[in-house]
Order: C-alpha cells, then structure tokens, then sequence
C-alpha cells in the first residue's frame, strides 16, 4: 500500500507541471511529459489492481478514471491541449488523491 501512496504522490507532482506546460501553450513540452506520466501510471494501475484482489479492497473506481483517461485522449486526437489540462487537473487528479486518500486511511 506504501508503494501505491508514493506512486499516487508522485503522480499528483506530475499532473501538476504536465498540466502548467499545456497552459503555458508549451504543447511538445507537455506531450513528452504526459508519455512519461502514462507509462507511471499504468505501473501504478497494476499496483492498485493487484492489491485489490489480494485485498478484496477498492482502492479507486476503474471505470470512472478509464472514462476520464479515455476523453483525455479524445482531447489529444483533437489536439485540444486545453481539454487534455483540464482533465487531469481536475478528474484524473482527483481520483488520485482518492487512490492518495485510501491508502492514508490504512
């Protein structure tokens, strides 16, 4: 549980400076960022998987945030870099800091 706390952690870090590049119209900048943030989160994704069905706990709503990563990437095929910030600063974020939260519960 320890390892997917700093892994959320870590994640929040990132959304926040991912996020400021796409604002600050720096959209290369931002696209290398969110790569290196999609690969962290899928190890963080199989991490929260795994403790859940060893556990029988739920740490995050799966189809919630598959829903949100999906219209993020709806926002990057319309090269919209303004929906794609928005989204992780505000839905994706969120559900991190539930995944943050839980495991603070622990």
């Amino acid at each position: 549980m320890k390892k997917i706390a700093e892994g959320a952690k870590e994640l929040l870090n990132e959304i926040d400076e991912m996020t400021e590049l796409f604002y600050q119209n720096k959209v290369q900048e931002g696209f290398l960022a969110l790569n290196v943030f999609i690969e962290k989160l899928e190890k963080l994704l199989a991490e929260i998987s795994s403790y859940q069905i060893e556990s029988n706990r739920k740490v995050v709503d799966e189809e919630k945030l598959l829903s949100s990563v999906k219209e993020a990437f709806k926002a990057m095929q319309e090269q919209d870099s303004v929906l794609l910030a928005d989204l992780f600063s505000y839905d994706i974020k969120e559900q991190l800091e539930q995944v943050l939260d839980s495991c603070e519960c622990n």
